[in-house]
Order: C-alpha cells, then structure tokens, then sequence
C-alpha cells in the first residue's frame, strides 16, 4: 500500500509516534509519504531525514499561521500533494491537519483517517470560549466530511472522540513504544531499578506540560523533609519562568534542568538514574514519555488528566494523583517502601510489554487500512498481488 501521512506539528511525542510507524510499515513493504510542517521542535532536516529509513519519503509544506491565506494555501497544497501521489490510504495526524485535511480533500474513494493526538478542546489552558471554538470546528469537520474514520490512541481519547464525532467511524488502536529500540538505546550494564535516585519528568517546558507543578512538588519534598533531587530533561518557551520559581523557592540545588538533549541521551538518564517519574501535563493524547518510563521500571506518578491516566492501573503499576499534595503523599510513600515499589516497578514494564508494543500495534492498523481499502475498486487491484503472494 502506499499511505500518506500528514502532521503539522511534527515534534515531541508526535514526532516519536510517527518516526516508529513510519519506518516500521515501510520495512514490512509498504509505501510511506510523510508530509510535515515545519515547528520550532521539529529537527534540522539532515537530522529528521536520519531518523527515517530510506524508504520513508518526507515532504515538507510551508505554513505559518499569519492569516486567513495561509490555511487556504496549506489546505490547497494538501490536496496537490496527494493528486500528486495518488496514495492509497491518508492519515492525518493532529487536530490542524485533521481539520484543513478533512475539509479540503472529501469525495473520494481513498481511505482516510483521523488521529487527533490529544483534541485541542482539550487545552484546559485556553479559555472556554476557544475550546467550544475548537470543539464546533471538529464538529463541523465531521459533518463536512463523514468518511473519515477517527482513530483515537487511548481510551480518554477515545472517550473525547465519542462526544464530538456524531456517528463517524472511530476505531481505537492504542498508541506503544519501539521496545526493540529502546533496549538499543539502553547503556550496557546501567544501574538496576533498586539503586536509582532521581526524581524526572520529560519533556517541553510549556503550559500543557505544567512544569511549574513539577517545581511545587519538589518544594513540597523539601518542606516535608524528604530527601531527593529532581531532574526535567527538556527545554521550552516556560525556562525562564521555572528557573525563577526554582529561585524563589531557593531549590537550585535540588532541581535541574538539562535543556533539549537527545531522545538517547533521555533515555539513559531515566534508564541509569531515575526512581520515580513523574507526569503534570494538563492534557495528553497517551504521552509517549509516560511508556518508556514504565517499560524502563520507574514508579510513575502522574496528574489526573486526559491520556495520562490511561496505562496506569492505580497502585499496581503506577498512581494517579489530584494535587501538588498527592504528588508528595505517593514520593514519600515509594521511598520508605522499596519492596513496594520495587514490584510496582516489575508491573509497569509487564504491562507496557503486553499493551503498548508500538509494532503490534502498528500491525492492527495496516489490517484496518488492508481492510477497508478491499472495500474499494482499486484497492482490490493494489491488494492482489500481496494476496497472491501469501
């Protein structure tokens, strides 16, 4: 098959997301043409062309949001893009691309799907007013274009996707890790889960991750007189910011910062020195860094938010916490009982082993697109010859 991905925020989890689908398909045979926008995350592009397999084509737009012209312009430059590859299957990843994919391109036969990646009426830190705007626009997607199957990556996605869709298809396939990969990306011999230290969060230093909550729980630690240093790998427009707070609470030698380090160096910092993780993001589609860190056995804590709640099961491979005090309740708990923990720990990598195996799950939907494209005239005639050779 040849499947079009479209994102325009190609950067974070999003990025990691695709990097591991795309390059899986395109080595079980199939066609990949990613097609981006360019964001501030987003890596240099020698960088970002060595992060896909050959065989994964990548095309960038240009689109900057400046005026009304500038969606008009990215909506026709979609619908060149895939006159011009004619594809089989169109995936379009995030709410943008969702919404100007879905309204320019409608009628044809081709396959298409939806995968929001965290809905951004969801974005509690806009304001109500913004998120019904969002809302009616996802709503007014759907009716515009009711073919296009959403394809929701965790169950409160899931949840977010019923309320809004009206009666669209909505197939959820849950969202994994490369586990192969990540046990390349593994330092040989790094310490064993019982004689980590730290305290981490990862990720951007941005309203939706909330890092100035991470500061408040580690001022909660000291003020409780629990002993720990805290760690945030990442960067972000809100640096400044939690680096002021940090000195206000006169933390700054017990809190750091990394800035924007590679995803090999994260791992290995959670790998080799990481205890407890913990997630304060506002909203999420299913984060990505939540996954690794229970595949490499920390004890993950995280807000009580869309897709962060999703692969914790409370108290057996994980905790969802309400408030800066809950976050402190869990940490002080974990330390004093490391038997506890240590078996939490165990659990949380079992259960992303059986759930959230990226490449299982990726195999799930190349059955959804084989699927539904039989249901078309020419994908009976691109699906033919892969039959006969099975």
């Amino acid at each position: 098959m040849k499947i079009v991905m479209l994102s325009e925020c190609l950067g974070g989890g999003v990025l990691t997301y695709l990097q591991t689908q795309a390059n899986f398909m395109a080595q079980e045979g199939h066609e990949i043409v990613l097609v981006y926008c360019r964001r501030e995350q987003t890596p240099p592009p020698e960088a970002l062309r060595n992060m896909f397999v050959p065989k994964v084509k990548l095309t960038e737009l240009q689109f900057k949001r400046s005026s009304p012209l500038a969606y008009w312009k990215y909506g026709a430059d979609v619908k060149r893009v895939l006159a011009q590859e004619k594809p089989h299957i169109v995936h379009y990843h995030s709410s943008f691309a969702g919404l100007i994919g879905r309204l320019a391109v409608r009628g044809s036969e081709t396959p298409t799907y939806y995968t929001p990646h965290g809905y951004a009426f969801l974005q509690i830190v806009k304001s109500p007013a913004a998120r019904k705007v969002y809302f009616m626009l996802e709503r007014m997607a759907v009716l515009f274009n009711r073919s296009t199957t959403v394809v929701p990556i965790s169950d409160s996605e899931t949840s977010a996707a019923e309320e809004v869709s009206l009666r669209a298809p909505i197939v959820k396939i849950d969202t994994g890790i490369d586990i192969e990969m990540l046990e390349s990306k593994r330092q040989p011999g790094g310490a064993s889960p019982e004689t980590r230290k730290q305290i981490v969060s990862c990720g951007r230093l941005s309203q939706q991750k909330n890092p100035l909550l991470f500061v408040e729980v580690a001022k909660a630690c000291q003020d409780r007189g629990i002993d720990a240093d805290f760690l945030w790998i990442g960067g972000g427009e809100l640096e400044g910011d939690v680096r002021a707070r940090i000195a206000e609470y006169g933390l700054e030698d017990r809190i750091r910062i990394t800035g924007w380090v590679r995803h090999e160096e994260a791992i290995r910092e959670m790998d080799n020195n990481t205890d407890i993780y913990l997630q304060t993001s506002l909203w999420e589609g299913l984060p990505i860094t939540v996954l690794e860190a229970m595949y490499l056995q920390t004890c993950v804590i995280v807000n009580r938010a869309p897709g962060n709640i999703d692969p914790i099961r409370q108290g057996l491979n994980g905790f969802i916490v309400d408030s800066t005090s809950g976050f402190a309740d869990v940490i002080g708990e974990m330390l004093s009982q490391p038997e506890r923990k240590a078996a939490i720990k165990a659990e949380a990598k079992r259960f992303i082993e059986e759930h959230f195996n990226i490449k299982n799950n990726t195999r799930g939907m190349l059955r959804m697109y084989a699927d539904d494209l039989r249901q078309t005239d020419r994908g009976k005639l691109a699906l033919e010859p892969s039959a006969a050779r099975q």
